[in-house]
């Protein structure tokens, strides 16, 4: 199972904390190609843009913040969005999403 999570600078439109968070069956792990409609699927659903993407894969990293600084630069978008690295899922995390 691969996690990936978008926290939002605004509460007032996603439920809970303001963080939408999207697994991924494929192993050993997604790829770019995939993980960006999935992003801008998100983002058209809530309507706003995150201030944070976590994904689990770290060599996705780099890449993502490259593809977000150039269309951030491209529309004249001045908000950064950034992308950080989230550990492996722990026990509980696993039970939860297996439940879910």
């Amino acid at each position: 199972m691969q996690l990936v999570g978008v926290m939002y600078h605004t509460h007032d439109t996603i439920p809970g904390d303001g963080i939408d968070v999207f697994r991924f069956k494929a192993w050993p792990s997604y790829t770019m190609d995939e993980l960006l409609p999935e992003i801008l699927k998100k983002f058209r659903k809530i309507d706003t843009i995150p201030g944070l993407i976590w994904v689990d894969d770290q060599s996705l990293i780099q890449p993502l913040r490259i593809v977000l600084k150039a269309a951030n630069e491209a529309v004249d978008f001045h908000n950064e969005i950034d992308v950080e690295w989230y550990p492996p899922p722990s026990e509980e995390e696993r039970a939860f999403y297996q439940d879910g």
